[in-house]
């Protein structure tokens, strides 16, 4: 028998999987290389992609498994598990960060302040779009807490897609139509898509932060 990990939400329900973890060693890597070396891999920051992706795939599964085999999901324990497996060492970083920004004079403390509120908030993407950050752009280097946006991207979609799938769920039970789900998701998936294409010439940062961009 294989041995069993812990999965997105904590819970050891799942056999490890060494192609999930590869993938998610690639994305990383890409992320780390394309911020060190941005010449060598121009395309890294696709990376961030690549891990939303294998957290939605891992996370949906593991709430539907829970809900075939009891007939509901423990939303309270799920996000019991996030907050334990996120909030301390991003509580550690976002503290680190904080003390850097005051100690050192170049960095501008009132101006980063409301983006220390916001990671800790975990609505650092929304700020950031509201504010039409240009991440890929140089003005904004300056920022040591600029990556907390991709965080609070993937809380957002914690806390939002379990309650949107229970909704589904209960009314596919009430309509005996299992394919609802399916066809809910792909309908998502479809008014993500074409507010990454209506939008994108007009907004590129609101695209680029928005959760529903990154759906």
């Amino acid at each position: 028998m294989g041995h069993q990990s812990t999965g997105e939400g904590g819970a050891a329900t799942a056999p490890f999987r060494a192609d999930i973890e590869g993938m998610r060693a690639i994305s990383v890597i890409a992320v780390v290389v394309y911020h060190a070396f941005p010449t060598w891999l121009p395309g890294g920051f696709t990376g961030v992609d690549v891990f939303f992706v294998i957290s939605g795939y891992l996370i949906t599964r593991l709430l539907l498994a829970e809900w075939g085999a009891t007939g509901r999901l423990d939303l309270s324990g799920f996000w019991a598990r996030r907050i334990r497996r996120i909030l301390p060492i991003a509580s550690l970083v976002l503290v680190v960060s904080i003390g850097l920004i005051l100690a050192i004079p170049a960095l501008d403390a009132r101006a980063l302040a409301p983006h220390a509120i916001a990671a800790a908030l975990f609505v650092h993407n929304l700020h950031q779009a509201r504010e039409a950050v240009d991440y890929l752009g140089a003005a904004h280097g300056h920022n040591p807490l600029l990556h907390y946006w991709s965080l609070s991207v993937e809380e957002q979609f914690y806390v939002l897609w379990p309650l949107l799938l229970v909704g589904l769920l209960l009314l596919a039970r009430r309509r005996a139509s299992p394919r609802l789900v399916l066809m809910a998701t792909l309908a998502l998936a479809a008014a993500s898509f074409a507010f990454n294409v209506g939008l994108t010439a007009r907004d590129p940062a609101l695209v680029f932060f928005h959760p529903l961009g990154r759906a």
